[in-house]
């Protein structure tokens, strides 16, 4: 029985310190690995020959999709999983890929990709059947999805993990954002209403430190009434955005109706009821951030395709959940919800004084000063590494 065949595709420019370390590890894990070489003046082609792989040329023209598409009309494979070179992928999730990769090509499958440096971590398609017809959209922050939607194609979503390093160096990351900015522009001043191009150049604005043109974009978007049409689920994205944006400006009150609108779009939308919890909590309204952050711990914060820093933001519910039982003289659901803070950051020397302040007042004074003198040392230690 023949088995479907993968190819991993990637595009690159001077890349020779990541190429390596990326693709050493998968040599095998793939039946081709075609590297699509944009204009580099370093290493990285005589790197990318010398491990064995399809190099090809392409001259870089402001657009992603269109390097994208030139390394898929050049694979030979039945699949294609896509990565670049600050990705990483470890051998045996580059298995469970080859696993997925089957004879049902009505599937594709988004992988967790989590940001090293900000550890935020969000669902991207990777992984999808070479069809007559697919290919990148976008000229950047490309996407397949609208492809493969209009050919029936579902995707799910798996948590094999690639962690992503570009955001780890923030010069680089910044050079990043200067050249996202001047793609974005130039093709928004041709297509505006490409809400998913207009998110990104949002963002981008507040990345580099620009919050009031990015929010001048996000409220043109949301008043637009094509937009939810468009993508409910970025609708909703862009709600959270505004709030962000409102926040940083100072204007807490319209950031929370940002997230009302949000939560009535739709009323399940988690992010926002964990960022309501939260600024009632900065607001010291504890007794009305509680329902929110509870409804947030039920579910447990879950990836989604937005990047959230998740593992900070379940400590962060467990310590506003500490606050406001406390606050409303719940001890001892304050006590389990700071016993889970620490058990999930262990680093975090707050949530030891809070809960030894309150095991004082159970009268547990051994373990209650064991805790507070703990904090003060963890305290200390990170006055002394500023």
């Amino acid at each position: 029985m023949n088995h479907p065949r993968l190819s991993l595709c990637m595009i690159v420019r001077d890349e020779e310190e990541n190429l390596r370390d990326c693709l050493l590890p998968l040599r095998d894990s793939f039946d081709e690995i075609i590297v699509v070489d944009t204009g580099s003046k370093d290493r990285t082609l005589q790197l990318a020959k010398k491990m064995g792989v399809k190099v090809f040329h392409f001259p870089w023209q402001d657009d992603f999709s269109a390097a994208r598409n030139a390394s898929l009309s050049y694979a030979q494979g039945d699949w294609i999983f896509w990565m670049d070179a600050d990705d990483r992928l470890a051998r045996n999730e580059a298995q469970k890929i080859r696993e997925l990769a089957g004879a049902d090509v009505k599937r594709a499958f988004s992988f967790k990709v989590v940001n090293q440096g900000t550890q935020e971590e969000f669902y991207q398609l990777r992984l999808f059947p070479k069809l007559p017809g697919v290919k990148f959209e976008g000229p950047i922050h490309e996407q397949v999805e609208g492809c493969l939607g209009r050919l029936g194609i579902e995707v799910e979503s798996k948590d094999i993990v690639l962690n992503h390093l570009g955001y780890a160096d923030w010069e680089r990351k910044r050079r990043k954002d200067l050249r996202d900015l001047k793609i974005l522009k130039e093709w928004l001043a041709k297509n505006r209403e490409d809400f998913y191009s207009g998110f990104h150049l949002a963002s981008t604005y507040d990345a580099i430190g620009e919050p009031e043109k990015a929010l001048e974009l996000t409220r043109k978007s949301l008043e637009n009434p094509k937009f939810p049409a468009f993508s409910e689920e970025l609708f909703l994205y862009t709600h959270l955005l505004e709030a962000k944006l409102y926040y940083e400006l100072g204007e807490e009150g319209k950031s929370m109706t940002s997230l009302h609108n949000a939560l009535q779009k739709e009323v399940s939308f988690w992010p926002a009821k964990f960022y309501m919890g939260e600024l009632l909590c900065l607001k010291k309204n504890f007794s009305k951030a509680l329902p929110y952050l509870q409804e947030v711990k039920k579910i447990e914060p879950k990836t989604i395709n937005l990047p959230l820093p998740i593992p900070l933001m379940k400590v962060k519910t467990d310590y506003w959940l500490g606050i406001c039982y406390e606050e409303t003289n719940q001890i001892s659901q304050a006590i389990g919800a700071y016993q889970r803070c620490i058990s999930h950051k262990p680093d975090s020397f707050i949530p030891y004084y809070r809960l030894g302040k309150l095991f004082l007042k159970r009268n547990r004074k051994e373990e209650a000063m064991a805790l507070i003198e703990k904090s003060i040392e963890m305290a200390q230690t990170v006055r002394d590494q500023e």
